[in-house]
């Protein structure tokens, strides 16, 4: 789809990487070794309140919905997810069409 992508395995090297890059989108694991994703997505939200964070969980919505939105993430997609799931996604967030 011509998006440029940054992968990393966990969440402990989230600062440098937001320091060191521009991110419109960030898909953010809840469960990640180091530390776990709401930790990340709040440490996120401090470095740039602006860049949007789709929390990816393999949890309960009921479980984790209001923490991770009252933390600030965009939304969040249960596993197992399909790739349409995550073109639309990006393209409600950069308001274009898939």
């Amino acid at each position: 789809m011509g998006h440029n992508v940054v992968i990393t395995n966990d969440g402990n090297n989230i600062s440098e990487l937001i320091n060191n890059n521009h991110f419109d989108i960030i898909f953010l694991n809840y469960t990640m070794p180091g530390k776990n994703g709401l930790d990340v997505l709040k440490e996120i939200k401090l470095l740039n309140e602006n860049v949007m964070v789709v929390m990816i969980t393999g949890k309960s919505p009921d479980e984790i919905r209001d923490d991770v939105i009252a933390e600030g993430a965009y939304s969040f997609i249960n596993k197992p997810f399909t790739i349409n799931q995550i073109q639309n996604t990006v393209a409600r967030i950069l308001g274009s069409e898939v």
